[in-house]
């Protein structure tokens, strides 16, 4: 029985049985992970680039190429595994539960949102709230 259930989470995983909620689950964690990763290398990189006070341009330049590629180099293999857990959670919990998949899917859309405002943030130097979320998507995009 055991064998059963560990080859049906084989199957599960693999894509073979997934369905559709299981799938975009999967991209969206994976792309989430990706922002989150971009977010931590910018946060860094800014304090990356106040060292030009200290260490020549050229110098800075190559550290904060140095820290991108030892963070994604780091980060990009446990993407995979986290993607997997988060995955195998979902899909037990599904099996348990009515709508956690859909659940899980707006948690995923609200971390997003989160990370937009992070990212409006470090690119503008500004927070951003709910209530200007109008006047800002309202206006001309191009100026």
């Amino acid at each position: 029985m055991v064998v059963k259930s560990r080859q049906n989470k084989k199957q599960t995983m693999s894509g073979e049985k997934q369905s559709w909620q299981v799938r975009v689950i999967r991209v969206a964690f994976r792309v989430l992970a990706l922002l989150v990763i971009d977010l931590v290398v910018q946060t860094v990189n800014l304090q990356i680039i106040g060292l030009q006070k200290y260490i020549t341009p050229p110098f800075v330049t190559i550290l904060g190429m140095l820290l991108v590629v030892a963070l994604f180099y780091f980060l990009l293999a446990y993407i995979e595994q986290m993607t997997k857990a988060v995955l195998a959670y979902v899909v037990d919990l599904g099996k348990t539960f009515k709508y956690r998949k859909t659940a899980v899917m707006l948690i995923i859309l609200l971390l997003y949102i989160c990370a937009f405002f992070v990212y409006y943030r470090l690119w503008f130097n500004r927070w951003i709230w709910f209530d200007d979320l109008p006047k800002v998507f309202s206006g001309k995009i191009l100026r």
